[in-house]
């Protein structure tokens, strides 16, 4: 087991190099402008860069930004979401700027290890940790192609397997949260057409209540099968923290099927304490 943990980790530190020096050299035959500031001939201006690892470097906790979040459990955020986070984050997720998730994915793999540390500190002898993505609506997945949490953990688990990781912890990906399909007849959740961007803490809580289920892939989901977490240690990630409300329907759906939430890692969140 150790053996194929070292194998998966040498992998993931290739699989990173080799898309960096992809990425370098698409850069220097098709230079890009900062995907911040929009100048220059790079994917992200040395400014721009340097202004975004200072802003992200030291995760913080979040928690008090979600009412329901449990006091007891940790809620890391890279850092706050204005200035370079906000316009890189909205860069790559509605503007095609894929050269920015590996910059995205170091800030979320930061957040990450600050939320293990806490709460594997509490939860001695754990082994195996799942790292779960909030998942994204149908309507938003059409729209990018690739679920954005989802994509972050990816890079996020990469990088610290490339560090070592907990000691004696397996960290495992498992995009295991899927979104239920709209009542018949109904807007999707009891709320407004559209996305979370304009509503109010209640609002958002009314439109992803009960809108998240552990469930396997299609096409099994479309049977009704469902996944049994039966006591599995899981950290939730998201890109941006704004009321936490999609947050608490994860920790809600994990729960439902036997799970254990130990905390939730951000890239950013709207709200952090000064």
């Amino acid at each position: 087991m150790d053996d194929d943990a070292a194998v998966s980790r040498r992998l993931d530190a290739w699989a990173l190099r080799t898309g960096d020096w992809v990425g370098q050299t698409l850069e220097a035959l098709l230079p890009r402008s900062c995907a911040c500031c929009g100048v220059g001939i790079r994917g992200l201006c040395p400014v721009c860069s340097a202004l975004f690892h200072r802003f992200t470097a030291r995760p913080c906790d979040a928690a008090a930004w979600a009412p329901r979040w449990p006091d007891a459990l940790p809620c890391a955020a890279a850092g706050a979401y204005r200035h370079e986070a906000a316009r890189l984050l909205l860069a790559w997720k509605n503007g095609g700027r894929t050269d920015a998730q590996p910059v995205l994915a170091r800030a979320l793999a930061r957040a990450l290890a600050a939320t293990l540390a806490e709460a594997l500190a509490d939860a001695q002898g754990t082994r195996e940790v799942l790292i779960v993505p909030v998942p994204s609506s149908a309507a938003a997945f059409r729209r990018r192609g690739f679920v954005p949490a989802q994509a972050l953990a990816r890079g996020a688990l990469a990088e610290l397997r490339r560090g070592g990781g907990p000691d004696g912890v397996r960290l495992r990906l498992v995009p295991c949260l899927r979104r239920r399909g709209r009542p018949p007849g109904k807007l999707a959740w009891g709320a407004a057409r559209g996305g979370q961007k304009g509503l109010g803490a209640g609002q958002r809580r009314a439109r992803v209540h009960h809108s998240m289920v552990a469930a396997v892939s299609p096409p099994w989901s479309w049977c009704g099968f469902s996944v049994r977490l039966d006591g599995a240690r899981c950290v939730l990630v998201d890109d941006v923290l704004t009321t936490g409300a999609s947050l608490e329907e994860a920790r809600r759906a994990i729960l439902e099927a036997g799970g254990v939430v130990l905390g939730a890692a951000v890239v950013a969140a709207v709200r952090l304490p000064d």
